[in-house]
């Protein structure tokens, strides 16, 4: 997604393999500074004095290939080296293929240690932080600039600080020199393919769970430790009744994601009754699993796993002029479903816009790949069945193949619109040759109201894309034939590591709520009963 630099001829080995690991532009910049705060402190003022600078390689030792990035990385996040054991650990799960550096960055940008530097921070004070931590230097306007429309579209901060950490000018500060030559990895390669983690299957525990995530263990406390994969924002979803293919403008492309919030924490406990209004598990029918290959990995939500599942706390969504603040409290799991709540209420999200209702969404370390069938059962609970105007819950994941949204992909394998309440509708999103964006949907019109029942949602991810309402199939499509960039529908496509799962208010395509679509009681959710991965 970046231009990399020139490196001088006397960089050093280290420098140039890593380089090839990941290329990042860093326009020439002048730097303002700020103050550091914790992640519950407000936000800060400018602070020209408060800078702290990333130590220098030398104080751990000198390193090359994938424990040199590993290494950077830390100090990037962290202003300090790594533990002997913490490198080591990393590292080898980079070479053996169960994660890659990006999502080891994104997992280190969950942790205390970074969102107490950097998690009230606004985008522009970050970035100015950034420059004068990592870089030691001051920034350029349309240095900031750059970074900060990276952040308002697709990346995530972890994504801006890994770039930062593996750039040629953070690689070139970061050589010393040293009587003996660098260190390899420990089994004597540079680099190794960088592939994505696949998380294990988990046995549920417990009937029922209401997680209170201030209460919840710090699984981040120590990043030298074992933790989940990293996550990813979406994209903008069009409203088109039946397949479609056109393009759409380059403004602002995937700008619906605020990160600025701070997903990670909450600063309350968990509603204990988000459901008064209704009981969606009631009237859940028998499992009828569908038709499919091996099960090779399940959650049926009779706990809230957060080393899997982790809610939102942002007005994600601004991009499309959505309505809520998504809230952790309005996330819980009762009777066997994950149960996303909306609510009429006043609340200020932590990036300071107050928003007159609240929401639920979850992203989940959920690995899914080609020659995978995908399934959910799901069910919509409105306050009013009448009046279900500005609903628009969706299961979707977005970007996993590299080279930001749209380039990266991005499959809706459901968005409920409850302007048309009979209709459930599905999408793929991709870049053509030329980069534009494109995208193919349906609408399917069931002839009753989505609301009137639970549904199964499935689809096969294969030679042909195929999806599937209440087991029957509703729509086929050959990825071959839609002249897709970077291939992230075909076989060698990487596997996404990681779903979203959320429940919309408002925005470009259902339009303002209706006066009756919520309440204050929270009588309206989006429940979710399991989601489940088959091999074909």
């Amino acid at each position: 997604m970046n231009k990399q630099n020139q490196t001088t001829t006397s960089e050093s080995k280290a420098a140039k393999t890593v380089v090839t690991m990941v290329t990042v532009l860093l326009v020439a910049s002048t730097l303002t500074t700020v103050a550091l705060q914790p992640a519950s402190a407000a936000a800060p003022a400018v602070d020209a004095q408060a800078c702290e600078t990333v130590p220098p390689a030398a104080d751990h030792r000198q390193l090359a290939g994938t424990s040199a990035a590993v290494e950077r990385l830390y100090r990037a996040l962290f202003l300090r080296s790594p533990t002997e054991a913490g490198l080591g650990y990393w590292t080898q799960r980079i070479q053996s293929g169960r994660t890659d550096l990006r999502e080891v960055a994104g997992l280190f940008a969950q942790s205390d240690e970074f969102t107490n530097r950097y998690g009230r921070l606004s985008d522009p004070e970050f970035v100015e932080l950034l420059y004068c931590n990592v870089l030691g230097r001051r920034h350029q306007s349309s240095g900031s600039r750059y970074w900060q429309n990276q952040l308002a579209g697709d990346a995530e901060r972890s994504d801006v600080t890994l770039q930062f950490s593996q750039s040629n000018e953070f690689v070139t500060r970061s050589l010393v020199v040293a009587d003996e030559p660098a260190l390899s990895d420990a089994d004597g390669t540079e680099t190794a393919p960088l592939t994505a983690a696949k998380p294990t299957s988990k046995k549920p525990t417990s009937k029922e769970t209401v997680v209170d995530l201030g209460e919840a263990p710090d699984r981040l406390a120590m990043v030298d430790e074992p933790a989940p994969v990293a996550t990813k924002p979406r994209a903008d979803s069009p409203n088109e009744k039946e397949t479609v293919e056109q393009p759409v403008s380059d403004n602002n492309p995937a700008g619906d994601e605020d990160p600025a919030a701070d997903p990670t924490t909450a600063d309350e406990p968990l509603d204990t009754d988000l459901n008064s209004g209704s009981d969606p598990v009631a009237e859940k029918p028998v499992d009828e699993q569908q038709a499919a290959g091996q099960l090779v990995w399940q959650e049926e939500f009779t706990t809230l796993d957060t080393t899997i599942w982790r809610p939102e706390h942002s007005t994600y969504g601004d991009g499309n002029n959505e309505l809520q603040c998504y809230r952790p409290q309005n996330v819980s799991v009762r009777d066997g479903s994950l149960i996303l709540t909306a609510k009429e209420e006043v609340y200020t999200c932590p990036n300071g816009s107050t928003r007159q209702a609240t929401s639920g969404m979850v992203r989940g370390a959920v690995h899914f790949e080609y020659g995978q069938r995908i399934e959910f059962r799901v069910k919509v609970n409105p306050a009013d069945e009448n009046d279900q105007r500005g609903l628009w819950p969706a299961l979707w994941a977005s970007s996993w193949n590299g080279g930001g949204w749209p380039t990266g992909g991005e499959f809706d394998w459901l968005e409920y619109v409850g302007t048309t309440p009979t209709r459930a509708n599905h999408a793929i999103h991709y870049a053509d040759t030329s980069g534009k964006h494109r995208h193919v949907s349906k609408a399917i019109d069931m002839g009753e109201k989505f609301s009137d029942r639970w549904h199964t949602i499935a689809f096969d991810w294969s030679d042909e894309l195929v999806w599937y309402l209440d087991g029957e199939e509703v729509q086929r499509l050959d990825p071959d034939t839609i002249g897709a960039k970077g291939s992230p529908f075909g076989p060698n496509a990487r596997p996404v590591t990681q779903i979203k799962l959320n429940f919309a208010l408002g925005g470009n395509w259902p339009g303002p709520l209706g006066p009756t679509t919520l309440d204050a009681e929270g009588s309206t959710n989006f429940a979710i009963d399991y989601v489940r991965i088959y091999n074909l």
